[in-house]
């Protein structure tokens, strides 16, 4: 049985997402701050008698798919997806559940990555010319992330809110013309855990580093905090960095694009 998630739910969900708190990251964020009125986030729940044993998050216009391994039966949740045809941007779970979703949309983008964890502690110079940007700097923010041809900038008002929220920091360094000239963020902050998003670097400005040190003092900060750090990667490049950075492979997860 499948049905929307209410408050009630809301220990069992948590007690599902702390069985793997690292890939259940944006799970746990969510659940945290969870307003079943919200018109931005709904939560359905899979069932197996009294025992839940999958999770769809719909997050503005992405969706996200946990289930644990005895349990992939994913013909509900597709089908509560495909009523917001048209709607959706991207749907993303693990390669294994991926393949069991792919049948029922027609032709998305398939988009395979690398899930890896921080194993290592970091630290970091206090002059590395990295600051945690303000309301103030979303401009320049979203002028960097548009300028990304790999990237789906996130809509701009999910990402205001998530800082204004707490469930993202963004840390950037700036030239001389108040631009954002390289940047990493989190996403879906809790109490355990947090993964990393959008991190790049203007074309101009590669190769000279920058990109180590913004992630090193995300990295650096958020350790001291007590949270677990985590990031999807599909770049060969990227992934050399961040394993040079103590990043280890645990899993996998795949993402349907649709946009």
């Amino acid at each position: 049985m499948v049905r929307l998630l209410t408050e009630t739910d809301i220990p069992k969900a948590m007690d599902f997402a702390e069985t793997d708190p690292a890939i259940h990251t944006f799970l746990i964020g969510n659940l945290e701050n969870y307003n079943p009125e919200s018109e931005d986030v709904t939560l359905w729940g899979q069932f197996a008698e009294d025992r839940l044993v999958g999770v769809l998050i719909r997050y503005f216009k992405s969706f996200m798919l946990y289930t644990i391994s005895d349990y992939e039966d994913v013909a509900a949740f597709a089908g509560i997806i495909q009523k917001y045809e048209g709607e959706t941007d991207v749907i993303s779970a693990k390669n294994a559940i991926v393949e069991k979703l792919i049948p029922y949309f027609d032709c998305p983008k398939i988009e395979r990555t690398l899930f890896c964890e921080l194993k290592q502690t970091v630290s970091t110079p206090e002059d590395d010319g990295v600051r945690l940007a303000a309301l103030d700097d979303m401009d320049a923010v979203y002028d960097l992330l548009k300028s990304i041809p790999e990237f789906s900038p996130p809509i701009k008002a999910a990402l205001v809110k998530a800082v204004e929220a707490g469930t993202s920091r963004i840390y950037i360094m700036m030239d001389g013309n108040g631009r954002a000239v390289s940047m990493a963020r989190t996403a879906a902050e809790n109490r355990l855990t947090a993964i990393i998003v959008n991190v790049c670097t203007q074309a101009e400005h590669r190769n000279q580093g920058y990109m180590r040190r913004v992630m090193m003092r995300l990295c650096a900060d958020l350790q001291r905090e007590g949270k677990a750090l985590c990031l999807f990667y599909s770049s060969p490049e990227a992934g050399r960095i961040y394993h040079s950075m103590g990043f280890e492979i645990t899993g996998d997860w795949t993402m349907m694009k649709f946009k």
